[in-house]
């Protein structure tokens, strides 16, 4: 006995829902939730090449997984343009800062180039946990999927951090 073509059409939505249960069961996404977790230590002074007194701070990667430092520098602190009597203070990351990959466990220290004496300034890393392999080929189909159907595969994207270390600069008397 043959079914209909409208029957075939109903069993085939039917297994369509079934098939990304079923793929979402197979392969959990529980650990994109997961965010990098990076610690960021100062460590003391050392002398640059110039006998100038700089900075050392200690970088960790904490997690299970390899992250994407996107940004590891100085930022500065800046006054932002507002109108009215409110000052609008905010940190600005300062040219010639680095980026790097840490592997799980990784530690690493990075020294800050000497900074101008009385502008307050801090370490800052910003670090993202790259796309899985999984994830980069759903990234290719998102122009084609819904969004509902995007998101469950694609995962959750609070997968990004960042760190500071405290403010040196305007109280502390430099070396």
């Amino acid at each position: 006995m043959r079914l209909s073509k409208q029957s075939r059409r109903i069993i085939l939505l039917a297994i369509v829902p079934l098939v990304f249960v079923i793929l979402y069961l197979v392969f959990p996404f529980s650990e994109d939730a997961v965010s990098p977790r990076v610690s960021v230590v100062f460590v003391g002074y050392t002398n640059d090449e110039f006998g100038r007194s700089s900075p050392q701070f200690i970088v960790s990667n904490s997690c299970g997984f390899r992250i994407h430092c996107r940004a590891i520098g100085p930022q500065v602190e800046v006054q932002s343009p507002t109108t009215g009597t409110f000052t609008n203070a905010v940190w600005g990351w300062e040219p010639g800062y680095t980026s790097r990959f840490l592997e799980p466990g990784e530690v690493t220290t990075y020294t800050v180039p000497p900074q101008i004496v009385g502008i307050p300034w801090r370490l800052g890393v910003h670090s993202i946990k790259p796309l899985s392999v999984w994830q980069s080929r759903i990234e290719t189909l998102k122009p084609y999927l819904p969004e509902p159907i995007y998101g469950m595969l694609r995962g959750k994207s609070n997968s990004t951090q960042l760190i500071q270390s405290r403010v040196f600069g305007s109280t502390e008397i430099e070396r």
